[in-house]
């Protein structure tokens, strides 16, 4: 009988086509690190603290400056090393826990009204202004006052909200149990005092105190320091007259996430803070802002190091495998002597899942190695660009000052909604005039930070 090759192969083809589907899922990743996450196993050599030195001291000599690293390391992981997945949600999305949220938030409210404002509350607001000193390019600070031109232009900005404000704010019975809740409405507490809730997809913000949300916005003392405080205000400014601690301010906002039901969160870091009123610059309010990040199995969360340059999330326009800067799911409470004044959180997360119970990272001295050479490469550029090279003369440039391993985010192999919360390296990199020793203010220094993935070494973000 004649053999037939082409039918032959046709059979055998159709052979393995028939085989049963594997359970587990096949992962062809560029640098390894996704199979390390999909495999399932628990590493044992994994389970223990991850060893590092407790500093870094060397010099990186470059073409045209240095870079000098004299930094603290600090491995920050207890035990195993997860990895768990996760993805971003709109407030739809978890629509119990939202609603939740909103109704704790609101537990005190005895009636609403559905505008925020009324038209003599923006008549007020046109009087400020024109009452306020604003810039003066000729004294070089606040000595003049708005001219008529600029107070007409000012109204008819307004004149939009104006329109649409009702002559009196109109307050309506109101229950946090039953009614159902506004994105944005004005509220009437049971001790006389007022709150304003604003909410859409992607957060819920609440105020507590008419002063608060009328004509203020809010400053974080390191703000201040550096000189971004208020036009006029000396670089090294300091927020007085807080009368709560950090700690007692700490202690009211875990008590209020606790009651939220809001879980998997810890305190990034809390600091003095205030709340200015826009025209008069006057304090309103001064306490303490507790931000509250995701952060899981031991990990520190690494919320207050991750640069928020998400744009445009919904333009695809490099295909499957383009992948966005990612913002991080926050909480900030603003807490004073009375209580909590503010809430605010953003970015929200589906609970993230676990699906390796301790994936194997690189020894640090590898890390080391990878992110000397990420610094190189990234500096490429600086380097051979003769204008930046004249600002900064000389052989010092850039001072690495911390290295530690959090609890960071890590994108998803041709997957732009959903990623990794797992091990990432995150090096603080300080930038500071060639002409300076030690750098005399440091909260003045631009900070710029190099997430390195802890499994395979690829570079995250700069």
């Amino acid at each position: 009988m004649k053999k037939h090759p082409v039918l032959f192969l046709f059979l055998c083809l159709l052979l393995l086509a028939c085989q049963p589907t594997p359970t587990e899922e096949a992962v062809v990743a560029p640098n390894g690190y996704e199979a390390s996450i999909r495999d399932r196993r628990p590493q044992a050599e994994q389970t223990i603290t991850v060893l590092a030195p407790d500093c870094w001291n060397e010099v990186m000599e470059l073409r045209y400056w240095n870079v000098t690293i004299d930094a603290d390391v600090s491995p920050n992981v207890i035990g195993a090393v997860p990895v768990y997945e996760s993805a971003y949600v709109t407030m739809d999305d978890i629509r119990e826990q939202a609603n939740r949220v909103k109704r704790v938030l609101l537990r005190d409210t005895t009636a609403f009204c559905d505008a925020a404002y009324s038209k003599a509350d923006w008549y007020r607001q046109i009087q400020l202004y024109a009452d306020t000193p604003v810039w003066d390019d000729r004294t070089g600070g606040n000595t003049r006052y708005p001219t008529d031109e600029e107070v007409k232009a000012y109204a008819k900005d307004l004149s939009s909200f104006i329109d649409a404000a009702p002559m009196e704010l109109e307050y309506r019975p109101f229950s946090p149990a039953a009614d159902a809740i506004p994105d944005e409405a004005r509220y009437a507490l049971s001790d006389g005092s007022f709150a304003l809730m604003r909410c859409d997809p992607k957060s819920i913000s609440a105020l507590y105190g008419a002063e608060l949300f009328f004509n203020a916005f809010d400053q974080t003392e390191s703000q201040v320091l550096a000189g971004d405080g208020l036009l006029g205000e000396p670089i090294g400014t300091t927020i007085e007259g807080v009368k709560i601690d950090a700690k007692a301010a700490e202690e009211q906002a875990l008590s209020l996430m606790r009651e939220l039901s809001l879980d998997g969160f810890k305190i990034v870091k809390s600091e003095k803070a205030r709340y200015v009123n826009e025209y008069t610059r006057q304090n309103v309010a001064v306490g303490y802002t507790v931000v509250l990040c995701r952060a899981e199995g031991g990990y520190e969360t690494a919320g207050n190091t991750i640069p928020l340059r998400l744009q445009n999330r919904g333009e695809r326009t490099e295909g499957a495998t383009y992948r966005p800067y990612w913002d991080w799911e926050e909480i900030r409470i603003f807490v004073d002597e009375t209580g909590v004044r503010s809430f605010w959180w953003t970015q929200p997360t589906k609970r993230p899942q676990l699906i390796n119970e301790a994936v194997e990272i690189l020894p640090f001295e590898a890390v080391k190695e990878v992110i000397r050479t990420h610094l190189k490469n990234l500096l490429v550029w600086d380097e051979d660009n003769l204008f930046w090279r004249e600002d900064y003369a000389g052989r010092s440039k850039d001072l690495i000052s911390h290295v530690g391993l959090y609890f960071g985010i890590i994108p998803k192999k041709n997957d732009v909604d959903a990623f990794y919360y797992g091990p990432v390296w995150i090096v603080t990199v300080l930038g500071y005039p060639a002409d300076a020793d030690v750098p005399a203010t440091p909260y003045t220094m631009p900070v710029r930070y190099l997430h390195v993935n802890a499994i395979d070494g690829s570079l995250i973000d700069y």
